[in-house]
């Protein structure tokens, strides 16, 4: 495998290193015991909420995730939360997560969720190589 990012897509999935404790996509690296996440080895200071949805696209890299599954893994329920809070939640990962970087890694796949995943901006594919990404 020569593409760098395939590579590290390769490395940073579960099975690379069982004894690894540290998350890995890319440039990002998610310590989940001190509950902190790293690009480049800049921390990205992120709340106890904000890091709690990133484990959660962590764990299902590569897959959509709805935003009925995120409230339920985030925030256990419904109940008492604003109609919009996955979409600010969202916002503001995104913020310390992709906003200084040119590698965009959170990508919204209209009308059903969000999905975490390098990806070429320019191109449209998914910076592995695997295929397309939906697009809005």
């Amino acid at each position: 495998m020569n593409d760098p990012i395939a590579r590290a897509w390769t490395r940073g999935s579960p099975a690379a290193d069982a004894g690894d404790e540290w998350l890995r996509l890319a440039d990002l690296a998610v310590d989940p015991r001190r509950g902190k996440a790293f690009r480049r080895n800049i921390d990205l200071g992120l709340s106890a909420t904000l890091f709690g949805l990133l484990e959660v696209l962590m764990a299902h890299r590569g897959h959509v995730m709805t935003r009925e599954s995120l409230i339920q893994a985030v925030w256990g329920s419904r109940k008492g939360l604003p109609d919009n809070i996955v979409t600010v939640a969202i916002l503001r990962l995104r913020r310390k997560l992709d906003d200084p970087f040119d590698l965009k890694l959170i990508h919204t796949v209209h009308r059903v969720g969000y999905v975490l995943g390098p990806r070429d901006v320019a191109g449209g594919r998914d910076a592995a190589g695997i295929g397309q990404v939906p697009r809005p």
